[in-house]
């Protein structure tokens, strides 16, 4: 591949590596710097340094295919440069110039693992797939996990930065006049991601740039640049030496503890999750990609009108999850809980609701119907907890828990735990007596 000019053709993107060096493009000369690549896998983008003189316009037309790189055929364009070893910060300040109200696009700063695998952190637009958009904001997207971090930051004069830190990368950004960059979020990028049955790439940069990605037949548009920068990441300030003294003296004849040495404990398999820890819930604070707008581990329970992972008002970051209800009782579950009947588990939700969403039950089910219930009334519009114990009816290896209201209106679901009610801090008080009679 080349290192400038246009590459017009459907290849595996591989660049040569360097250590982080500081560099600046404001896009002001009368040619692209040789430092770009402008990769075109199919002829329709383009990139211009006159139509805004100081400024790189991206333009994306519309198609009956879109241009994107989430499907078998790899359409989107890039301009790209070598990704540095090491932690960095990849500025720009962009502003989306062009755009219809039914545009389908994502425009944005890049970090790309492949031609097909990147981080895009830039204005978004699709009111098609999610129809509660009121215009155009800035997303970050990594490579099959939609909707991963949203704000509502109108995509105008506004600096983004895409922070690499280690294997992971913090999405921030900061509007004409502000000071400091607010970060949104942060995806974590190591290790190695499976594309199918037999291909496996590593989650290491390959280049950083700008991408322009539509999808489908609706139009797209176009994102002016001012400037693109690269920074080495601050150094961190050393560590003060450790300093440490030995005195020796008269022995004090205590005798070491019996308990002072005990077992290693290690998060591999089940050991402390479904193991000595007793929450029964999985992904309880609802982080990572979701299905159709319900986040992973959890599914759809009842008819609702729509769900979605909600980066706009999370409770823990970077999302919650929200349930847009109807008139009918709806909500969210979890599978594959075993249950004893008799047994008291401690129930902890932290909910919202908005409209006519009041009225919140959780409960416990099996195949046969309800296990046991719990109703209680959200007051106010922020987030509050409340707590239960419910007790199963009978027993069951595929119990479900759910949360589920009824509307119209909307319920956010922040967070959500499931223990056995004799817990001990959080720990299984089983395990502790088998630890206990192990004498370690």
């Amino acid at each position: 591949m080349t290192t400038c000019g246009t590459v017009l053709a459907v290849v595996a993107i591989v660049c040569p590596l360097a250590m982080a060096q500081s560099w600046r493009d404001d896009f002001d000369a009368a040619k692209l710097d040789g430092r770009w690549t402008w990769y075109v896998p199919v002829p329709g983008p383009t990139i211009s340094l006159t139509e805004r003189p100081g400024w790189l316009r991206l333009s994306v037309p519309q198609t009956d295919k879109g241009f994107n790189h989430w499907v078998a055929e790899q359409r989107a364009p890039f301009l790209m440069t070598a990704a540095p070893d090491g932690d960095w910060d990849l500025t720009a300040r962009v502003t989306l110039s062009d755009f219809k109200p039914n545009a389908n696009l994502h425009l944005a700063l890049v970090v790309g693992f492949s031609d097909t695998q990147v981080l895009a952190w830039g204005p978004f637009l699709s009111k098609g797939i999610y129809p509660d958009m009121k215009g155009p904001t800035i997303w970050a997207e990594p490579t099959g996990q939609g909707a991963y971090i949203r704000t509502d930051v109108a995509p105008t004069n506004v600096e983004l930065q895409i922070a690499k830190r280690m294997d992971t990368y913090h999405l921030r950004h900061r509007s004409e006049g502000q000071k400091d960059w607010t970060t949104a979020g942060s995806w974590y990028g190591g290790g190695s991601k499976r594309l199918d049955a037999k291909t496996r790439i590593e989650l290491k940069p390959q280049f950083v740039g700008l991408m322009g990605k539509s999808f489908a037949a609706n139009p797209a548009g176009a994102l002016d640049v001012d400037y693109i920068e690269l920074q080495p990441a601050p150094p961190t300030a050393p560590a003060e030496p450790l300093k440490a003294a030995i005195t020796i003296g008269q022995p004090t004849g205590r005798r070491l503890p019996p308990l002072q040495r005990g077992f290693f404990l290690e998060f591999i398999g089940h050991c402390i999750f479904q193991g000595i820890w007793d929450e029964r819930l999985h992904n309880r604070k609802f982080v990572g990609p979701d299905t159709a707008g319900v986040v992973w581990k959890w599914e759809a329970m009842g008819q609702a009108k729509g769900y979605a992972a909600d980066t706009r008002e999370p409770y823990a970051e970077p999302q919650s999850q929200r349930i847009d209800l109807g008139q009918a009782e709806a909500g969210i579950a979890q599978r594959g809980l075993g249950l004893e009947q008799g047994t008291r588990y401690a129930v902890r939700v932290v909910v919202k609701a908005a409209g006519g969403a009041r009225a919140v039950r959780v409960g416990l089910e099996d195949g046969q119907g309800a296990l046991a219930s719990q109703a209680f009334t959200l007051k106010g519009d922020d987030w509050q907890t409340h707590s239960c114990e419910l007790t199963p009816a009978r027993a069951t290896k595929n119990g479900i828990f759910t949360v589920k209201a009824q509307g119209p209106g909307q319920l956010w679901v922040g967070a959500a735990s499931l223990m056995r009610a004799d817990n001990v801090q959080g720990y299984r008080r089983d395990m502790l007596e088998l630890t206990k009679r192990a004498k370690p």
